[in-house]
């Protein structure tokens, strides 16, 4: 299996492309598509409607109400990132990861003039004022301002991150401003939004995060899961020791390794990703789990092309252009009259004509996703 097989059949993996010989089952639904990718990064919210949008077939209405309804949550479950993950998934993914964070970000929130007491407090508050309810991100704060827990310059953010990671709370369903009739972000209790939600023993769902990482991210390695999760390089490797036969190996010569080769590309052992037919097309959002699901994204993006994705050492990724899982270019949205969809498309290098064509069936793919949005919002 080269570099190329590995780039192609990711995307099969993902449910970026289908597999030819399931071309004709149905799409999967919206928490399909979250339970397979574990957690989908999110801070971009428009880009992450529409990676699940595009692997579910979905649109960004539908992808909407899946998040009003709690079938998909938002929240800060891994690497103090924002995340959607599936309403069965997000406590015990939250409750296995998202610690790994708290230790990095104490020394900010100390620095930032918040004490364990004031995290102590807003719990307590948040328990009570949350109780069958969701509550406006500025309603909230000023609950806690009134209780005496300052929420200026950035411990708002960090009081509701380190809450949202003690799976406390998440993001609930939106509501519209009275006066702008712009959407308002709420926050609930994880119990309310999501009751289906369960906790795991730690090695369950250190196995139960092995299997599903690399069934849906597949084939990749320990090192990979652990950029993805945020956890050490022991926890991944004990994960996939607790997989056992779940996982099957292989590596980029073909040659199967040996069990104790930590390095060794992992698949699911009854899944494995079959290869996506040549020429895929696609215009993939930020943030995309193509290319951040993997510490080592060669497999999809040249090493020259990598500032042109990522040009800032800040860490936001270009929403990019993939043939056969590789990144040819970048593309932007933009909104131009009666709200109609704009994508202007930047390639690194010319392409052939076909391939240019398909990016152009691509974008009026995402225009439909997004405009259709609009006119669903409007009309219902």
């Amino acid at each position: 299996m080269g570099i190329r097989d590995v780039a192609r059949r990711r995307l099969v993996a993902q449910g970026i492309a289908r597999d030819p010989s399931d071309a004709d089952d149905p799409a999967p639904t919206l928490a399909e598509v979250a339970a397979s990718q574990l957690a989908t990064q999110a801070q971009d919210l428009p880009g992450a409607k529409w990676a699940l949008g595009l692997r579910a077939r979905a649109t960004e209405v539908e992808v909407d109400a899946a998040l009003a309804d709690g079938t998909v949550v938002r929240t800060w479950p891994a690497r103090g990132t924002l995340m959607i993950t599936a309403r069965a998934d997000v406590r015990w993914l939250t409750e296995l990861l998202a610690p790994r964070a708290f230790g990095a970000a104490a020394s900010v929130w100390r620095r930032d003039g918040l004490t364990p007491d004031d995290f102590v407090r807003a719990s307590d508050i948040a328990r009570a004022e949350l109780r069958g309810r969701s509550l406006a991100r500025d309603a909230l704060l000023e609950v806690w301002r009134a209780n005496g827990i300052e929420t200026t310059k950035n411990r708002g953010s960090h009081l509701l991150r380190q809450l949202a990671g003690e799976a406390l709370i998440v993001f609930g369903p939106p509501t519209t401003n009275p006066k702008t009739g712009a959407a308002v972000q709420t926050f609930a209790l994880l119990a309310d939004h999501a009751p289906e939600a369960e906790p795991r023993d730690r090695d369950d769902a250190l196995r139960e995060l092995a299997v599903r990482y690399f069934t849906g991210h597949g084939p990749a390695t320990v090192r990979d899961l652990a950029w993805w999760s945020g956890l050490t390089i022991a926890d991944c490797r004990r994960a996939v020791d607790l997989a056992g036969d779940a996982l099957a190996r292989c590596d980029v010569t073909g040659q199967e390794p040996g069990p104790q080769d930590r390095e060794a590309l992992l698949t699911s052992a009854a899944h494995p990703p079959s290869i996506a037919e040549p020429g895929d097309v696609r215009i993939l959002p930020p943030f995309d789990e193509l290319l951040v699901g993997y510490a080592d994204r060669a497999a999809h993006l040249d090493e020259g092309d990598f500032a042109k994705v990522v040009p800032a050492s800040n860490g936001l990724f270009r929403p990019v252009v993939t043939v056969d899982g590789r990144v040819v270019g970048t593309w932007r949205r933009t909104l131009v009259k009666n709200d109609a969809v704009d994508v202007a498309v930047e390639t690194f290098r010319p392409l052939d004509a076909a391939v240019e064509a398909a990016i152009d069936a691509r974008v009026d793919e995402y225009a439909r996703f997004a405009a259709r949005s609009r006119y669903e919002a409007a009309s219902g």
